[in-house]
């Protein structure tokens, strides 16, 4: 208002240079607000990222900004929502100088997911400027891009020796496959307690690290897999929840159990009725994964109930393995009935395959 006043003084003294000034200025604000409301139109936004990672890893995340208008864009910034537990390694904004007409450009995001789960971007914002910098606007641009973040799989030493006490076979340790039916199945990373005759010689010389021989075993029995989930059980919050150290130690366990040669169910929702998810094997342990990485503590059921539930539906012929916490109720009548049992304490958790302490074993958390 203030710069058309001027205007219209200064055309009525005669002081033309003035008029021109104004003028002038007051065509760059103008033009300045157009160019902004108008700049996002011609935008469109895409994210490509992995559908999938591991907790702890490192991952990017490509946004791809098209310009279809027949100008070129400039000073627009990049902003990605940000996720509580997926640390923007390199920030969560960039700014790209200029984007040419008919052409895209993409910015890259490094990542890293702290805690597992399913992660959503929804949408990507967009800050436009105008060339002078006095105006800007942001605006959200819709796009799909899921992320689920997989519990961490640990070699836990302990259930080496345990899966071969659930499943009552021979233990991994006496490296006599010929009474076992065994056939070759591959050659994987040597792993604590592998016997050193199948150690293959060739596979460690080009990798430069142990490599084992991988041979399928015929399946050696059905395991349930229990995850007590009852929010009463259950402390904490973030990385070091006590249902986090459950979650890990409940796929380390399932990991063991397939290698084993079993078939394992695993039983993580609050009611005794559902099926369950059941892999037979280790190939097909990311499905399972997948179903450990969504699961949240909720109202379930005892799980002292639903341990002599299924003994009185399966009795002895399937094998069960229990992860429960301190404060889960009846911990001992579990794992009296369980074949195994892990333990989440605070700072450590305890696994165990008798009610003697004598077999049990402590692990330090959070393991890595």
């Amino acid at each position: 208002m203030a710069a058309i006043v001027l205007w219209v003084v200064s055309f009525v003294f005669g002081i033309y240079h003035l008029t021109f000034l104004f003028t002038a200025v007051v065509s760059t604000f103008a033009l300045s607000f157009l160019w902004v409301k108008v700049s996002h139109l011609s935008l469109r936004v895409s994210v490509r990222g992995p559908s999938e990672v591991t907790c702890g890893d490192e991952f990017e995340l490509t946004v791809e900004v098209a310009n279809d208008s027949k100008l070129m864009r400039s000073l627009i910034e990049v902003m990605l929502p940000k996720q509580r537990w997926l640390n923007a390694i390199n920030g969560s904004q960039r700014i790209l100088l200029a984007i040419p007409a008919h052409r895209s450009v993409s910015v890259e995001f490094k990542l890293k997911a702290l805690k597992r789960g399913v992660y959503n971007y929804d949408h990507v914002l967009i800050l436009v400027r105008d060339p002078f910098g006095l105006f800007n606007d942001v605006k959200r641009f819709p796009c799909e891009c899921k992320v689920v973040v997989l519990p961490k799989v640990v070699n836990i030493y302990a259930m080496w020796h345990v899966a071969g006490e659930v499943l009552t076979e021979v233990s991994y340790g006496d490296g006599d496959v010929s009474r076992l039916g065994m056939e070759f199945y591959g050659v994987r990373e040597y792993r604590p307690g592998d016997p050193w005759r199948r150690i293959h010689w060739k596979a460690t010389a080009h990798t430069g690290k142990l490599s084992i021989i991988e041979l399928e075993r015929e399946k050696q029995g059905n395991v349930i897999l229990l995850v007590d989930c009852d929010v009463h059980s259950h402390w904490g919050s973030g990385v070091n929840a006590s249902i986090e150290h459950a979650v890990t130690i409940a796929a380390s366990i399932a990991n063991e159990l397939l290698l084993a040669g079993a078939t394992v169910t695993l039983v993580a929702e609050p009611f005794v009725q559902s099926p369950g998810l059941t892999v037979d094997v280790p190939r097909e342990l990311k499905t399972l994964l997948y179903e450990l990485a969504a699961i949240e503590p909720s109202s379930a059921p005892s799980l002292a109930e639903v341990v002599q539930k299924l003994r009185q539906v399966y009795g002895r012929s399937v094998g069960i393995v229990a992860v429960c916490t301190a404060r889960t109720p009846n911990t001992e009548r579990i794992v009296s009935e369980c074949d195994a049992c892990a333990i989440v304490y605070d700072g450590f958790a305890r696994i165990t395959h008798g009610v003697h302490d004598s077999d049990s074993q402590i692990l330090r958390l959070p393991m890595v």
